[in-house]
């Protein structure tokens, strides 16, 4: 069987995590791209650079999602005191070792 996440095509033996971790190749595998070509538009440029993602497994890419999703609850909550609100330190400090023991890069993580 085939699935296709985030643009890759994943054969039966091909684990979701690795596809997770690794970027899109091209875009020609992306049901945009597909869709373009039905309405007759052209083709996206090709990607001139391929992005350098800093995560070492599937679980630092899962924590920090939660973890971005607990800070923006914390920030938009109406409810929330002002001085109660999470900083950028502690959103720094909360994320410390999630990647296989090692701490995310403080610009990506502020990026």
């Amino acid at each position: 069987f085939e699935v296709q996440l985030l643009g890759h095509r994943l054969e039966q033996t091909q684990s979701v995590e690795k596809a997770m971790l690794e970027p899109p190749r091209d875009n020609t595998d992306c049901d945009s791209v597909h869709a373009n070509e039905r309405v007759g538009a052209l083709d996206p440029p090709a990607l001139t650079h391929q992005p350098v993602l800093p995560f070492k497994n599937a679980d630092a890419a899962y924590i920090l999602s939660f973890s971005t999703i607990m800070l923006n609850t914390d920030l938009h909550n109406p409810n929330m005191k002002e001085e109660r609100r999470m900083t950028l330190e502690q959103f720094i400090r909360n994320n410390r070792g999630i990647n296989d023991g090692a701490d995310l890069p403080v610009e990506f993580l502020t990026s």
